[in-house]
């Protein structure tokens, strides 16, 4: 008998949601045995310094590992939005300056990193969990490494893609997915045991204003550092220096607040928390001028006239699992109970 059953992996691209999510896990003692980062909120470097100073505010010692700095495909550039800041974090000026944990960010590869861990884990007779917030690219190259990866993977669970095509800063695809079509692509079509959170399901467990404005004044030092580079996605009507406001959550989202990641990490956490979840078919468009990065979900079985019409396409569509709607009570328990945990 081992002491953890469950190793999990967390690939990330810190950023204020990802800075929630990796909070989440530790605070409610999952068996985090790296976190590999990628570029998507903003550059690998900057996304590994956020890694090691979410980890200090914690006081959490978890391996780090710098994965992909840029996407598969030559097509696009890995540039930051900006979204969540300059830095990614907010921009706060407390935490801004904060060197973090140094000593976690090793050397190794994040891609070669995660295959070890798998056959750690399994050698533990652990599941291995990973959880992929961050566009795929990472994922996707250790899958490419290592054909065998995805025997010793239990869960894959990926925040990404949209089930209605609505965009998010895109047109009609996810960040995520839009950011490296291909590996999106590559880690549906060669994993199995997949859970897909897309963006209108993480939606479904979003704050309203005044749960964000209760949510951003718990009272413990964990609670503190998520006020601060929560700035940048909320509304503190107590807060004169709260300037920087992101107009997406207000215009589009009514005052409502959907903090991606911690969303998935939610059901990553308590399975309960799914409301509504189906298994079909699916692939991702890597074709497309405006719905490349796409994800594409055949809600009915093709039957074989479209399987030979389609071609090779059809047998690239995986059967996924796709969470398509969330007690949002529950997620909103779950996050708020964590701020709790560490103090």
């Amino acid at each position: 008998m081992t002491e953890h059953t469950e190793a999990w992996w967390i690939d990330c691209d810190p950023g204020v949601d990802d800075a929630l999510a990796i909070i989440m896990a530790c605070a409610y003692g999952k068996n985090v045995v790296g976190l590999s980062c990628t570029f998507g909120n903003t550059y690998l470097e900057h996304a590994t310094k956020n890694c090691a100073k979410i980890l200090e505010v914690i006081d959490r010692k978890i391996p780090i590992y710098k994965g992909s700095s840029q996407p598969l495909s030559e097509h696009f550039t890995p540039e930051s939005d900006g979204f969540f800041g300059k830095d990614a974090l907010g921009d706060s000026i407390e935490y801004q300056h904060l060197k973090g944990y140094t000593d976690c960010i090793k050397e190794e590869n994040g891609s070669l990193a995660m295959i070890r861990a798998s056959k750690e884990a399994k050698a533990k007779n652990q599941k291995f969990i990973v959880i992929a917030l961050a566009p795929l690219t990472t994922v996707a190259i250790a899958i490419a490494l290592d054909k065998t990866l995805k025997d010793r993977v239990d869960n894959l669970l990926i925040m990404g893609g949209t089930v209605y095509g609505r965009g998010f800063t895109m047109m009609s695809t996810e960040f995520n997915f839009d950011r490296d079509p291909d590996a999106a692509y590559r880690v549906i079509r060669d994993f199995d045991n997949v859970t897909i959170v897309p963006t209108e399901t993480a939606t479904t467990g979003a704050h309203t204003l005044e749960e964000t404005i209760e949510f951003r004044s718990i009272p413990t030092k964990v609670g503190k550092f998520w006020r601060e580079i929560s700035r940048v996605i909320c509304i503190d009507r107590n807060d004169e220096n709260s300037k920087n406001i992101n107009f997406f959550f207000v215009e589009i989202l009514e005052y409502v607040d959907a903090i991606y990641d911690a969303v998935t990490m939610c059901v990553a956490l308590d399975e309960s928390v799914i409301k509504k979840m189906v298994t079909v078919r699916a692939t991702v468009d890597t074709r497309g001028k405006y719905t490349r990065g796409g994800l594409v979900a055949h809600w009915e079985d093709v039957n074989k006239h479209h399987d030979e019409y389609l071609g090779d396409d059809s047998k690239s569509a995986k059967k996924v699992n796709i969470v398509m709607e969330l007690h949002r009570e529950k997620v909103i328990a779950l996050m708020s109970a964590s701020m709790l945990k560490f103090e």
